[in-house]
């Protein structure tokens, strides 16, 4: 059951575990190389898929979850969605190629702690890994603030949506607008994640869909129209 809930497995308790989600077995031989150099991070499994990494997941709950964008049985959005759901004290960092909008904003959307490209994980992986470990976000800023605007810009375009939000809704969404995931906003805001993630249901119902993807698709069919 995608929900189960299970201890954690810790070696001691400064150490951060890692788990990496990714198709690409070399990727898992790098990630491993990297991790090997630094003592106080234990990569605990590796998976090629979803399904793979939540049996894995049912067992052993890392700190930090390294995932892909692309997978081959769901999206990585999707998968870091459900997961953050089912896990919420697992900190999502995807690692990609390519640095699209469209996969940062799927990442802000899905609750992710971070993104990272993979070309520049061999100096800044370890780093990284143990800032999110501690509650933080790391996404770029010029990012964040195109992604601001992204908001904005729809709320402009999409007149036929009711954007009549309310303010604590209107505040969840600048939260996530800034990158902050689903716990940091529940902490912000002094809510349960469960109370953020029903906000956020009554925003996606306004704006009349039924999957964060659709978010991005919007802000693509804006850029097609500006």
């Amino acid at each position: 059951m995608l929900g189960e809930k299970v201890g954690k497995v810790k070696t001691k308790p400064s150490q951060v575990t890692v788990m990496i989600l990714d198709p690409d077995p070399l990727v898992h031989i790098g990630v491993e190389k990297i991790l090997s150099f630094s003592p106080g991070i234990q990569l605990y499994e590796k998976a090629k898929n979803y399904q793979e990494a939540l049996e894995q997941l049912k067992v052993t709950q890392p700190d930090v979850l390294l995932i892909e964008v692309v997978l081959p049985d769901r999206s990585g959005a999707e998968a870091c969605r459900d997961i953050s759901e089912a896990f919420p004290s697992i900190r999502v960092l995807f690692l990609a190629l390519h640095h699209e909008k469209s996969s940062v904003y799927s990442a802000v959307l899905a609750g992710a702690a971070g993104f990272l490209l993979k070309e520049s994980a061999r100096e800044r992986l370890v780093s990284v890994i143990e800032f999110v470990a501690n509650g933080h976000s790391i996404f770029e800023q010029d990012t964040l603030k195109e992604f601001q605007q992204w908001i904005l810009q729809t709320r402009e375009s999409e007149g036929d949506h009711d954007w009549n939000l309310s303010l604590q809704q209107t505040r969840v969404v600048e939260l996530v607008a800034k990158g902050k995931t689903n716990k940091e906003i529940a902490q912000t805001l002094e809510l349960s994640e469960k109370t953020v993630r029903n906000y956020l249901a009554t925003v996606f119902k306004k704006l009349h869909i039924t999957h964060r993807s659709r978010i991005i698709s919007l802000y693509k069919e804006w850029q097609v129209d500006e």
